[in-house]
């Protein structure tokens, strides 16, 4: 009755059965609406899709107002919008026509949509398989673009591979005129075309050229630079036809068609106080806060990667043109794509292993490396285990990470968190990773017994710790080796009944279960747990999988939904 939306949704979401919103939905008082609306939301998963369409008509009613009423709190028609994206898949059919008039004057204007309303959009396109085509009109239309919806690209991105063929003409059509998120959709998707295998090939070829780092005075940037490589040389790595590319193409000073984000950088001058990173102006997020301009990147600064390139120039924008004749990059890069594939991951390796970077910036090269790891040998995979259990061990952190490392003390007046403490962990699950594709079907092991028992040791006593992220990286270690060692399956019933959910997650998503383990964790009480069992359905026992069939809870139905083992067949959301 007060209008307190956030008290109200709080309690809604804690309740098992949906409250009435009706009265409340009609009330005169917008803070009453908007109230209602985000109790509404808070309960969408509790509506049925036969139960949803009356709640749906209130909130489309809600909704009319989008463009023309006060842009000022309260918003019901705002967060009536909200609501609407939360029934995800058990949006009705009957919802696609209203919701397309109600984006109409922003569409026909030719206006890009709201966040909210390019996700509504979207959840309609999931939910609704018969009206896809339609939706997929508005969704590449708004792709377009200039200046697409935020996040519409990734959430594009994010649809599973059932529903994605009404939208890959225009994606790829996109990706031809050298759409950089285009492209890196299609990547994604791992539909390795023409434009992707070259752009793959150009990002790597200058991810290869730029040397690894001699000095920890420069300008260092948390970059997507390693994501993106890594990511197109997989997709490079599923193409069943290889288009030739001559290395000519690839030579020092062609410009890679998708350029890295940066996210901050930090400054670091020899014998200088600890660093401050910056935000980058084009990356930040609202709500990230304000930077002092004492702080500003000094322009003199170089960056340590590519001599003469000044502060803030730290993209991928190609060296300077040498000579007329490929490279050896160029030649590596226009070679067979398991051989750039091994090149990158050696490149990261390195880039983790010197301790001239900040420790974010190795850490963001050991990230890239998870996805590069499934396309080498096992032979290759076991030499990178051993090096990356060796970094866990020995880090090498200089003389900045201390400094960060100190400031976290209790007792600290200023705190500077930003990869220092994580470098190790991430290592350790990389060794993990890197195992875990190191047999060769059985007839070897990954790392030798001793190597094995460092492993195991370390990932113990991160399970045991205080910080959750850290027990969760200890948790998938394990996991891991739960998985390619069969003496060691034991080890996902050990994290299956750990304390914290995050850990008890991460077993049933991603550790060897038998079906007594399978049996604890469908029971859980965790709807994370279990819709992280359901994403492995294939592998489940009967009993368990119908346990998991007969759960109410919409995260788990969304997870078996994308197994295809749902009831119905009905895919999931998305987002």
């Amino acid at each position: 009755m007060a209008g307190a939306a956030g008290k109200a949704a709080d309690l809604a979401g804690r309740l098992a059965e949906p409250v009435n919103m009706s009265r409340w939905t009609r009330s005169p008082s917008r803070a009453r609406q908007a109230a209602a609306a985000q109790v509404i939301g808070a309960q969408a998963r509790l509506y049925v899709t036969t139960a949803a369409g009356p709640v749906v008509q209130q909130l489309l009613g809600l909704a009319a107002g989008l463009w023309t009423s006060p842009n000022i709190q309260p918003h019901p028609a705002y967060d009536a919008v909200k609501a609407l994206s939360r029934f995800g898949q058990n949006l009705p059919a009957d919802a696609v026509d209203p919701v397309l008039g109600l984006l109409d004057p922003r569409i026909a204007a030719g206006g890009a949509l709201t966040a909210e309303t390019a996700n509504l959009l979207i959840q309609l396109y999931w939910a609704v398989p018969d009206r896809r085509r339609d939706l997929a009109t508005v969704i590449a239309a708004q792709l377009a673009l200039d200046d697409p919806p935020p996040f519409l690209w990734d959430m594009v991105a994010n649809i599973p591979e059932q529903a994605r063929k009404p939208l890959t003409p225009a994606v790829s059509s996109l990706a031809d005129a050298a759409n950089s998120d285009a492209l890196m959709t299609l990547v994604q998707w791992r539909q390795p075309t023409p434009a992707v295998q070259l752009a793959a090939r150009q990002t790597c070829a200058h991810l290869l050229r730029q040397p690894l780092p001699s000095t920890s005075e420069g300008v260092w940037p948390s970059t997507t630079r390693f994501q993106i490589a890594a990511s197109m040389v997989v997709a490079l790595t599923t193409a069943t036809t290889l288009v030739e590319t001559d290395p000519r193409d690839l030579r020092p000073g062609s410009v890679p068609m998708v350029t890295e984000k940066v996210l901050f950088s930090m400054a670091v001058r020899t014998g200088a106080p600890p660093p401050v990173p910056v935000p980058s102006a084009s990356a930040a997020e609202p709500g990230q806060g304000e930077v002092s301009p004492a702080a500003a990147l000094p322009s003199q600064m170089e960056d340590p990667l590519v001599p003469g390139k000044p502060a803030g120039a730290a993209s991928a924008a190609g060296d300077a043109v040498d000579s007329e004749e490929p490279d050896a990059q160029a030649l590596t890069a226009a070679g067979p794509p398991s051989v750039l594939a091994a090149e990158v991951a050696w490149h990261l390796v390195a880039i983790a292993e010197s301790n001239h970077p900040p420790a974010f910036y190795r850490a963001e090269a050991l990230s890239a490396l998870h996805s590069v790891i499934r396309q080498l040998s096992p032979d290759l995979n076991r030499q990178l285990a051993m090096r990356l259990l060796a970094l866990a061990e020995n880090p090498s952190l200089n003389e900045y990470d201390q400094v960060e490392l100190a400031s976290q003390d209790p007792l600290s007046r200023g705190r500077l968190d930003i990869g220092a403490k994580d470098l190790s962990t991430r290592a350790l699950v990389m060794a993990a990773d890197a195992a875990a594709f190191a047999s060769d079907g059985g007839t070897a092991t990954s790392l030798a017994g001793p190597d094995m028992g460092r492993l195991l040791i370390h990932a113990a006593r991160l399970v045991r710790s205080a910080d959750q992220e850290t027990s969760k990286r200890g948790a998938t270690a394990l996991a891991l080796a739960s998985r390619f060692e069969a003496s060691l399956a034991h080890y996902g019933a050990v994290i299956a009944v750990h304390p914290d959910e995050e850990v008890r997650a991460v077993a049933a998503s991603t550790a060897a279960l038998d079906e007594a383990t399978q049996r604890i964790l469908a029971t859980d009480p965790s709807p994370k747990v279990r819709s992280g069992l359901a994403s492995r359905a294939p592998e489940l026992a009967g009993d368990v999988l119908a346990t998991l069939r007969a759960d109410e809870h919409t995260q788990v139905q969304q997870a078996l939904a994308t197994a295809g083992h749902s009831g119905s067949g009905t895919p999931s959301s998305p987002t």
